[in-house]
């Protein structure tokens, strides 16, 4: 990003007492392209949370790893938006032949 778009936006800068330590916190994109069908959102939010809760159930590292990977799926079914996808240029939000766009 620029130097001149970067002033536009809004910091926040925070000082911990005890270390000296400067955050800077850049604003993150607020809305990310929604690039995943509903179903597959219905799916991941689903799955995602099954997996989380077996994690929680039956505690191990290997459990935890599945955790993990559980909360990536409910962050990709509630934002809708998933990285790979955006980074391979896929859109599977797009209505197949027949069906209307979203409104």
């Amino acid at each position: 990003m620029a130097e001149t778009e970067q002033t536009s936006l809004s910091r926040e800068t925070e000082i911990t007492p005890r270390h000296s330590i400067v955050v800077v916190r850049e604003p993150q994109e607020q809305c990310k392209e929604i690039n995943v069908g509903s179903a597959e959102r219905v799916i991941s939010a689903v799955g995602g949370s099954t997996l989380i809760l077996h994690a929680i159930k039956h505690p191990s590292l290997f459990n935890l790893l599945l955790g993990v990977g559980g909360g990536m799926l409910v962050r990709r079914g509630v934002f809708g938006h998933c990285d790979l996808y955006d980074a391979m240029g896929i859109n599977g939000n797009t209505p197949r032949p027949g069906q209307q766009n979203p409104a």
